[in-house]
């Protein structure tokens, strides 16, 4: 449990239990990742599974830099999880959904509610990476928008990419009520 109020983050907040944050607001200058939801240990065998996690009702950046990457969530090795995503700000991206640099894992069968994503490069980017995969998850609801001049040109609201092995692309992935402007 994360009690109502604003917090400054300096550093990844890494989340691996269930979690209620709802009335929380994460505020970061930092680049990088804000919250990572899933452990980034290339040589552990951990997958969190069964999860009720609601994430911070808003979660931003202060400052515009899309030169530099940062990502506002980052969701790792979770399975059978659902997922609660409020609303993120000024981040280059606003979720990535990978296992990127793992030695193998999945973020899969998850129940995701989207939220509301605004003044990113990127809205959702779905990369499983090398060895992993990102499979068969519900994507609930969200709206992906770019409001600002700069950002507009090469706004991404929803970016798959499997990488260069065609046998890891994302499949199954579900989209119920996603709105991009």
């Amino acid at each position: 449990f994360m009690p109502g109020g604003t917090y400054l983050v300096s550093t990844t907040l890494v989340v691996r239990c269930s979690l209620e944050a709802r009335n929380a607001v994460l505020v970061t200058a930092q680049n990088g990742v804000c919250v990572r939801l899933g452990d980034s240990d290339a040589t552990a065998d951990n997958y969190l599974r069964h999860l009720t996690v609601t994430l911070p009702r808003e979660i931003r950046k202060t400052t515009v830099n899309h030169a530099v990457d940062s990502v506002a969530v980052e969701l790792g090795r979770v399975a059978f999880s659902t997922i609660k995503l409020g609303y993120t700000l000024n981040f280059t991206t606003a979720i990535r959904a990978s296992v990127a640099g793992l030695t193998d894992g999945y973020f899969a069968w998850n129940d995701v509610f989207l939220g509301n994503h605004q003044t990113h490069k990127v809205g959702l980017e779905i990369i499983p990476g090398t060895n992993g995969w990102v499979n068969e998850n519900r994507w609930y609801g969200g709206e992906f928008g770019s409001y600002v001049t700069e950002q507009s040109a090469g706004y991404i609201g929803i970016h798959i990419d499997g990488g260069d092995d065609a046998t890891l692309w994302p499949d199954k992935n579900r989209f119920i009520g996603t709105s991009v402007e």
